[in-house]
């Protein structure tokens, strides 16, 4: 059976079998796919692979593909395609991590290949795991920018004619307008449209931020139809405290 190579962004990942690791991944060349080890032969044989297994490494793996078994594949090779930078030391960037990989895990699980969105979650991460990454509202930039990748981004902008933003709807409308909104995250929602990773932290208040994330992760859910989980949304807000 011939060896396959993809880059792949690792999203989740539990234990398989015997000393095995079960990897869910998003690839550059087939989309969303899993990948197993198999311990029970050598006590290395799935640890060796856990140093790579964290949420969001960038990595290069190797596989066999196996037939009958519900599209997994079996590991043989893996090395990194990109390094970690400061995901794995720093503990605001680690919860943000797994925060953002629980979110793809969910949204991407049924994705197909599709160059341009594994690039822009490849370039995140990059960012993420550098010493330059603005932190504060890296999860909500991101999660926009995710939006664009899927062709629902929000539509219009913030204005005194069109104060609010309707989720259901994707576009920002007036006052008077029944749909249920909000002005206040409205107005924080366009100030991240217009400065996406490089919008400064003063622009949005603390207490508001978390506000912004949780209006991201609902209008994802409307427009994707896929429900988002929170539990990691709890570990990020614990970290920023």
């Amino acid at each position: 059976m011939a060896t396959e190579s993809c880059q792949a962004i690792v999203l989740h990942s539990t234990p398989y079998g015997e000393r095995g690791l079960l990897i869910e991944t998003y690839t550059l060349e087939h989309g969303a796919r899993a990948f197993f080890t198999i311990g029970a032969k050598s006590q290395r044989s799935g640890m060796r692979y856990a140093p790579y297994a964290h949420p969001l490494a960038l990595v290069q793996l190797g596989f066999r593909s196996k037939r009958g078994d519900g599209g997994l594949c079996q590991l043989v090779s893996v090395e990194r395609s990109a390094p970690p930078g400061l995901l794995l030391t720093d503990m605001p960037r680690s919860a943000i991590a797994l925060f953002l990989a629980s979110q793809l895990r969910r949204l991407l699980g049924q994705q197909f290949e599709n160059e341009e969105l594994y690039r822009y979650c490849h370039e995140g991460i990059r960012l993420l795991g550098s010493p330059t990454a603005q932190l504060a509202l890296f999860p909500q930039a991101f999660l926009l920018g995710l939006c664009e990748q899927l062709g629902i981004r929000p539509q219009g902008h913030y204005s005194p004619s069109t104060p609010r933003f309707d989720p259901q709807g994707g576009i920002f409308i007036p006052a008077r307008h029944e749909a249920r909104s909000d002005e206040l995250g409205a107005r924080h929602l366009s100030t991240l449209m217009g400065g996406g990773y490089d919008t400064p932290p003063s622009a949005i208040p603390r207490a508001q931020r978390g506000e912004l994330l949780r209006l991201l992760m609902q209008y994802l859910e409307i427009h994707t139809g896929v429900r988002l989980p929170g539990e990691a949304l709890d570990v990020l807000e614990d970290v920023w405290g």
